[in-house]
């Protein structure tokens, strides 16, 4: 419970943080994708559930569960802001501004 609730935590923030990061125009339909894809693991997660709790039991199901969420913060470990160098989207106007 706790942790499962920490690591989901580590993980949903730290996604809803890069998408505002790379996202500057349509950062709304960005994070709408985010925060409904949640909802739809959810609801997809439920008869995944059902299934391992009848193959493998309790303890095997949490520890699936924990192996698939582990996976999960590693990979929002992963997750890499713009450098200063990098920029999402530059227009040919704003370069020629910055040479003139």
């Amino acid at each position: 419970g706790f942790f499962g609730g920490c690591s989901c935590g580590l993980v949903f923030i730290p996604s809803i943080i890069i998408v505002n990061e790379y996202f500057h125009q349509k950062r709304g339909i960005a994070n709408g994708i985010i925060a409904s894809g949640s909802g739809v693991g959810l609801l997809v997660l439920a008869p995944i559930i059902n299934v391992l709790l009848d193959t493998y039991a309790l303890d095997g199901t949490i520890f699936f569960l924990a192996g698939v969420l582990l996976n999960m913060c590693i990979c929002s470990c992963l997750f890499r802001t713009l450098g200063q160098n990098l920029s999402p989207l530059v227009s040919v106007t704003d370069k020629c501004d910055e040479e003139s």
